[in-house]
């Protein structure tokens, strides 16, 4: 299964619904997702609950 070889993330990005997404397209996704303001703010989002802590390690292995 590609989650569990770590190929892609699959979590609950729009509208609580389960999808999968590229990591080379996550960052990208996910400041489509979350707006261009709120991107920068992942590690708030993170502790705010809204980020999985598998999206967090993503965002920061990629530093964005």
């Amino acid at each position: 299964m590609l989650p569990a070889r770590r190929q892609v993330y699959y979590g609950k990005l729009v509208k609580g619904r389960p999808m999968l997404v590229a990591l080379d397209l996550f960052p990208v996704f996910y400041a489509l997702v979350r707006g261009r303001q709120r991107a920068g703010d992942y590690r708030r989002e993170y502790e705010e609950g809204r980020l999985s802590a598998t999206g967090k390690r993503i965002m920061d292995r990629l530093g964005a």
